[in-house]
């Protein structure tokens, strides 16, 4: 955040005032390992890494914006468990820009959750999603919306 770098994202974010928009950008792969306030307005910029969930969760209650400004466009929101990847909640809203959005997982694997009276707003975006079980009709999603479900086709190994 302007010049200044921090060890881990939810320093980052606890660092911008309540009524401050600022942007966030990734210098390395992140791997999510404790669950993640986004209780900001925050650009998250990719720059071509990725943000892997194994098990924990981003929440999103403010306006957040996920970007990928590189030249490849190799940005990644990864979930690869049982799970949400990043949950949108109370008034959230989130806009995705030139992002690759991958789920591989289990029964109840979801990247992205809307459970709130905000939208999600797509712009450009590889959606990806593989069942990592041999687990019939279940249910693996790379974004659920409480008004419309949209469910991976499951493949096989």
């Amino acid at each position: 955040i302007d010049d200044e770098k921090f060890y881990t994202l939810q320093e980052a974010i606890d660092s911008i005032n309540q009524n401050e928009e600022k942007k966030i950008e990734i210098l390395n792969n992140l791997e999510i390992n404790s669950k993640i306030e986004l209780n900001k307005n925050v650009t998250l910029d990719l720059c071509g890494y990725k943000i892997e969930n194994n098990g924990f969760l981003m929440e999103n209650s403010k306006n957040l914006v996920i970007i990928d400004s590189s030249l490849e466009k190799t940005g990644k929101i990864v979930c690869n468990s049982v799970g949400i990847g990043l949950l949108n909640s109370g008034e959230g809203n989130i806009t995705i820009n030139s992002v690759i959005l991958n789920t591989y997982g289990d029964y109840g694997t979801c990247t992205i959750y809307n459970n709130s009276s905000g939208k999600i707003e797509i712009n450009s975006a590889n959606l990806n999603c593989v069942q990592t079980a041999n687990k019939k009709n279940g249910r693996y999603y790379i974004i659920y919306n409480a008004t419309e479900e949209r469910k991976c086709r499951n493949y096989k190994k």
